[in-house]
């Protein structure tokens, strides 16, 4: 599924952010309680990885750390070592 949100100007990290946070709360609203979390983002990923909510963490990365501790059946997966990999293995042929 999808949804459309209007975050106003804000960074790539941010909407990134704003999508993770957005997706499994409709998920829950509708008693759905196993998420699939997918980033192509290391930062999103790192920032989110960290368990406890620090002081450095944005509202938005807490919001998510609290909902991310609700009685979930969670799997994520992060492609972008995947894109990596690939983009050096394309240009390594492509010299």
């Amino acid at each position: 599924g999808s949804f459309a949100k209007n975050v106003g100007t804000c960074s790539v990290v941010d909407a990134e952010l704003w999508g993770v946070l957005e997706g499994p709360q409709q998920v829950w609203k509708i008693g759905g309680r196993k998420v699939f979390l997918e980033t192509d983002s290391m930062v999103v990923t790192r920032l989110l990885k960290a368990q406890q909510i620090g002081n450095d963490d944005t509202a938005l990365v807490r919001a998510i750390k609290r909902m991310l501790r609700l009685d979930w059946i969670v799997e994520e997966t992060m492609f972008i070592e995947k894109k990596i990999r690939l983009l050096q293995l394309w240009l390594s042929h492509n010299r």
